[in-house]
């Protein structure tokens, strides 16, 4: 796909604005991800920084690789960011997912959901976190051509975790079951250009007033056949974070894909 003027300015511009980046942990790509047979995967990677006056510097870097076959689908994806300002370090996080996805026999859209993940956040308090869940997923059965297109899930997940020590807050370790539901959205426009949209919501089973939410808006401009521009924003909000932990995150990222 040939490089248009729309796609040129809109790349330009990201890449001006974009002032820092983060992990960003969100299933929406996964779950509208087009795997046929064989392997397959995508690269991304952003770099951001200033000098002068005011020093910083921040690199993400993540990867999926995913195996399509006739009795599963499989996806392994990861992710590292670190930034800093002014020599002090402001963003240090990573996550490891593995998912399988098995469709029915009967009614192939609809497929069982198994996964397994850790991450850590040095700035949240977050040491590690584990989970491992499993669910059930509705995928649109139109071509991946087609628009839009969607997928949603509903399940639940054991959850494993451990908060850091601070000056004033104790190390902290507590475990749960979480129930886990998600709409992911994908509209397609002319020359390439997509936007989606992934909505998840996962509140305590045994204390409902513990909910996590996360929204998750996507752009992607084609560059080139196997090399996009892909723009970001992501808002989280945790009822219960841990001490001194606010409720809500924003990020925005901008990063280069390429998918092979």
């Amino acid at each position: 796909m040939k490089s248009t003027p729309l796609c040129q300015a809109l790349a330009v511009t990201a890449l001006c604005t974009s002032s820092w980046t983060s992990a960003v942990t969100t299933m929406a790509d996964l779950h509208l991800a087009d795997v046929s047979h064989g392997w397959g995967g995508e690269l991304d990677l952003s770099l951001s920084g200033s000098g002068g006056n005011t020093v910083e510097r921040s690199v993400e870097a993540g990867a999926r690789l995913s195996h399509g076959g006739e009795a599963a689908t499989y996806h392994l994806l990861g992710s590292y960011a670190y930034g800093s300002g002014d020599g002090v370090a402001d963003t240090d996080k990573a996550f490891v997912h593995l998912r399988a996805l098995k469709p029915r026999q009967s009614a192939p859209e609809w497929q069982w959901d198994t996964y397994g993940q850790w991450q850590q956040n040095r700035f949240t308090r977050l040491g590690s976190r584990e989970l491992l869940g499993l669910g059930v997923r509705h995928r649109d059965p139109s071509s991946p051509a087609e628009t839009p297109s969607t997928a949603g899930g509903l399940g639940a997940f054991y959850e494993r975790e451990q908060l850091d020590a601070t000056g004033t807050e104790p190390e902290q370790k507590t475990h749960t079951w979480r129930g886990n539901l998600y709409v992911v959205v994908r509209h397609r426009f002319g020359q390439g250009l997509s936007l989606s949209s992934g909505s998840y919501l996962q509140p305590a089973l045994d204390d409902l007033e513990d909910v996590r939410f996360l929204q998750h808006l996507s752009v992607s401009v084609p560059m080139t056949q196997a090399l996009e521009l892909v723009m970001d924003l992501v808002v989280s909000h945790d009822s219960a974070p841990p001490a001194k932990v606010d409720h809500t995150d924003w990020e925005y990222l901008t990063r280069l894909r390429y998918r092979f």
